[in-house]
């Protein structure tokens, strides 16, 4: 019997270190009016596989999915503005990212140490800022970065995007 919890349609915030390092978890449900995942929210939960996000997530604070080894896929809904600082930092089994148009700001060493990671589809057609050159680790051999066909350029020029230039492929989603 694995843990999994449902958070309603009445939850708005999932608060800062709710269930971190539990243990056991293994699925996370979140309710499509949940707007805010807290600082480390899940983070450390070492058998999280799954992670189902509601439509209305914005934000993903700093450290929420920290240290998730055996998460393997990120798809985050549309809405998304920001993934914070680490969000996804050792999250070593994703080996898929999908970042969604609507994200603005993707935080320092985000998915860093995702050891697993081959694909990163970033469909915003304006890059997002980068916390620094180390978003998605420094081992750019792993994986390809999916942009926009029109954009490409545009992500050469950004600042700490242009570091990814050798990772960066046209795409037309």
């Amino acid at each position: 019997n694995t843990p999994e919890i449902v958070f309603s349609n009445q939850v708005e915030r999932i608060g800062n270190f709710a269930l971190n390092m539990y243990e056991t978890l293994s699925k996370v449900t979140i309710g499509d009016n949940v707007q805010y995942i807290g600082e480390g929210a899940f983070a450390e939960c070492a058998n999280l596989t799954s992670v189902t996000f509601g439509k209305g997530v914005k934000e993903l604070a700093k450290h929420a999915f920290y240290g998730c080894k055996s998460l393997e896929q990120v798809s985050l809904p549309e809405g998304v503005t920001l993934i914070g600082n680490d969000a996804f930092n050792y999250c070593s089994n994703i080996k898929e990212i999908t970042i969604p148009v609507s994200v603005t700001t993707i935080g320092e060493y985000a998915f860093r140490n995702c050891e697993a990671l081959t694909a990163i589809y970033c469909r915003p057609t304006t890059p997002p800022t980068l916390g620094n050159e180390y978003v998605f680790g420094s081992n750019k051999t792993q994986y390809t970065i999916y942009v926009p066909a029109a954009s490409k350029e545009a992500y050469y020029n950004a600042e700490y995007w242009s570091t990814y230039s050798d990772c960066i492929v046209e795409s037309n989603f």
